[in-house]
């Protein structure tokens, strides 16, 4: 029975890094896409621009609100790695936690993290 549960655990976290792996990527595309599009579309300096930029600026809000509710879960997935790989006192397994827990933030934080290196 618990080996059941273990098994369908193991597939859900497959999934899951999966997933993340194919948003993450997806995400990343959209939004240097629609950079370059709205910069494109904003020289122009007229309202059909402007309305352009505004869909843009919506779909990229969607974006990284996904990629921020992907970043919560992950972090949980991650936060329990953790804590089964610092009980049974596995090094490899706490650094590999640790990373995750890292990128988890990194997901969390992606619109902040954008809105500096678009000032930077």
């Amino acid at each position: 029975m618990m080996n059941k549960i273990v098994e369908t655990g193991k597939k859900l976290v497959e999934k899951a890094v999966k997933t993340r792996r194919w948003l993450m990527c997806a995400g990343m595309c959209a939004i240097v896409e629609m950079n370059s599009m709205v910069c494109y579309a904003g020289s122009e300096g007229d309202k059909a621009a402007k309305k352009i930029t505004d869909k843009f600026g919506n779909l990229e809000d969607l974006v990284l609100g996904i990629i921020g509710a992907a970043g919560v879960i992950y972090l949980a997935k991650s936060v329990f790695e953790f804590a089964s790989a610092y009980q049974s006192s596995d090094s490899s397994g706490t650094n590999s936690a640790v990373k995750g827990i890292l990128g988890g933030l990194m997901m969390i934080f992606i619109d902040i993290i954008i809105a500096f290196l678009k000032k930077s």
